[in-house]
């Protein structure tokens, strides 16, 4: 049986460098950050 996925609503990955992680995901995915997530979000 197949998976079809359709989209994603959000998810959530814990890192030690929040920083690194951002630059990793927006350099090799193209994604934002978004600035309004709340407390401890990128």
């Amino acid at each position: 049986m197949a998976v079809r996925v359709f989209g994603c609503n959000h998810i959530a990955i814990e890192v030690d460098d929040v920083e690194k992680a951002v630059a990793f995901y927006s350099d090799d995915f193209n994604l934002e950050m978004l600035r309004d997530g709340g407390e401890g979000a990128a």
